[in-house]
């Protein structure tokens, strides 16, 4: 891995920003759980779940039984006509938590400060994190259980001697297997990073112990999963309607639909909704595209106010979700976010393959120009992002079911967003040392864009 490089601190005025964007995102978190805006994606499946659960749970289910034992855990102990707020309330905690340690490694990879702002300020008020930090559904533990296994991870690049860090790295990733099965997706440049990282500091710590901490530490969430896909097997009847492409058959989504955008996706800077704009018909619109409407709009409207009359009070809760609609100003912000974000989208493109290609050097070579911190999460957001795409050509019906959406890849997405500024700021700060005015005035002019389309995302995400 790169060599450690020494963190800018925070200044004051910017943990007075840091906190103002945890409350301001909390606050629309609570504000999607009063207008019901957990009643999300498959909700009626979730719910009956919940209820249900552990008698109607079976592993033919396209998630593991951990959203349901929480949510039935709750339902018989703390409240049965609110579980759903309260495991909604639970998701937006732990969101929330994950975001402030997602501030903390900020600081390790951006130097400048009204960079590292810009960049905090987009993912904490980004639509797609704020909506799924709260909708019912297994997606919103897995930024979460990523940032926890980052950290740690980190902790074992610095000393893979510390067996606490071991064990809790562990059942992080077993929790996480309980949780969502994309998180399989650690594993790969876990391996990488951290066996890297036992080799290179052997004569410290030796070989031998590190190394075992290092194959328990994977194999034990490998075996839960293998477990679970055994288990899923054997409960799915042989005349299951199939979800996967048989050896040969042809992708519908192609790699050119995943990879590269299409004439058409030109309509979607009219930001349509999910379901009236028939956003999920084959090849209508490509991956990117579609990916791009989701990420900075409420494409499926479920942060968009249920209609009048409807009670939201607390004793008067509806257990069935309302039909939902934009109002005329949600339809004109939303237009203006996805115009706004373009600048956006393109800098991630491009800081994520430009960051992934530095942090690979960094991993084969040992210098970089990224931070250890910028080089662990590039790698895992990558690792997290990589199945999600070669599922998307295996599937039958990848477009439908909205399996494109950024709720399947959260983690690597909010990654995907902040690498864009740290490459920017790995770049402007060469500059800034060859005395270039540009990498001062950058910055600054960088915050401001970033504050606008907060501000924006804010407008209609707001009851």
């Amino acid at each position: 891995m790169p060599a450690a490089s020494t963190p800018t601190p925070f200044h004051r005025g910017e943990l007075a920003w840091l906190a103002g964007l945890l409350t301001v995102q909390f606050a629309l978190g609570l504000g999607g759980i009063r207008g019901y805006g957990y009643m999300g994606q498959d909700f009626s499946e979730h719910f009956g779940q919940i209820l249900g659960f552990p008698g109607t749970y079976s592993y033919r289910l396209t998630n593991p039984p951990g959203l349901y034992w929480l949510g039935s855990l709750i339902r018989r102990h703390l409240s049965d006509a609110h579980c759903l707020e309260a495991l909604a309330l639970l998701t937006l905690a732990l969101n929330t938590a994950a975001l402030a340690l997602m501030f903390r490694l900020t600081r390790d990879m951006i130097q400048d400060r009204w960079m590292r702002g810009a960049a905090c300020t987009v993912i904490a008020l980004v639509p797609f994190r704020v909506i799924h930090s709260v909708v019912t559904a297994a997606d919103s533990f897995t930024v979460p259980v990523f940032v926890l296994a980052a950290w740690l991870a980190l902790r074992l690049v610095a000393n893979p001697g510390s067996t606490r860090h071991w064990l809790a790295l562990a059942a992080t990733l077993t929790a996480g297997m309980f949780l969502k099965y994309t998180l399989i997706g650690l594993l790969p440049p876990l391996a990488l990073v951290l066996g890297t990282a036992v080799w290179r500091q052997r004569p410290a710590t030796g070989l031998a112990r590190p190394a075992a901490w290092l194959g328990f530490t994977l194999a034990l969430p490998a075996t839960v999963f293998a477990a679970e896909q055994s288990a899923s097997r054997r409960a799915t009847p042989a005349d299951a309607p199939r979800g996967w492409l048989q050896p040969g058959e042809p992708s519908v989504m192609r790699p050119r639909d995943l990879l590269w955008v299409q004439t058409s996706d030109r309509n979607l800077l009219q930001a349509p909704d999910y379901f009236r704009g028939e956003v999920y018909d084959t090849r209508k619109y490509s991956y990117p595209g579609l990916l791009y409407l989701s990420t900075f709009t409420d494409v499926s409207n479920f942060f968009q106010g249920p209609p009048p009359g409807l009670p939201v009070g607390w004793h008067e809760r509806l257990q069935a979700p309302p039909e939902r609609g934009r109002t005329a100003w949600s339809q004109r912000l939303q237009i203006w976010v996805m115009h706004l974000s373009l600048p956006l989208a393109l800098a991630a493109v491009v800081g994520t393959l430009g960051c992934g290609a530095l942090a690979v050097k960094g991993l084969f070579r040992g210098d970089s120009a990224l931070s250890p911190t910028a080089a662990v999460l590039t790698l895992l957001a990558l690792g997290m992002h990589a199945p999600v795409m070669v599922g998307l050509l295996r599937l039958v019906d990848p477009y439908v079911p909205g399996f494109w959406l950024p709720r399947l890849a959260m983690p690597s997405v909010t990654t995907f967003l902040v690498l864009s500024f740290v490459l920017a700021d790995t770049c402007l700060a060469r500059s800034a040392a060859a005395g270039g005015r540009v990498a001062r005035a950058v910055p600054r002019l960088t915050f401001l864009y970033a504050t606008a389309c907060a501000a924006v995302y804010a407008g209609f995400l707001a009851p």
